[in-house]
């Protein structure tokens, strides 16, 4: 998601649970430093240790790598319709209305 436009569509015809799902960016290759690691953006830094260098759409205090383990990033916790940074993978927890649990596939240019 490179743009509000795009964010906007996803909400608006795929977001189905309050975890939402898997938007295909990360910071596990150096921490603070998102990019996308799939679609045409594969690649693409737009956060680095806070400084917006392209569209994003973190929630309020985010990405925080809470406890040190948060390096994926899922649309649809804390402020609806934000993403959020997170374990990649959360079947540990046990409320599965806290697992995310899909993902958004972008093809094409």
């Amino acid at each position: 998601m490179t743009s509000p436009g795009e964010q906007d569509f996803i909400v608006s015809n795929f977001t189905t649970t309050s975890w939402g799902g898997w938007i295909g960016a990360t910071d596990a290759g150096e921490e603070g430093v998102w990019q996308w690691v799939t679609g045409p953006e594969t690649g693409t830094v737009f956060w680095d240790n806070g400084e917006e260098i392209g569209y994003n759409n973190f929630a309020t205090n985010q990405p925080n790598d809470f406890k040190g383990q948060e390096d994926y990033a899922h649309l649809g916790y804390f402020q609806k319709d934000a993403w959020n940074d997170i374990t990649n993978d959360t079947s540990g927890i046990k409320n599965e209305d806290y697992q995310v649990v899909g993902y958004y596939v972008e093809y094409g240019d």
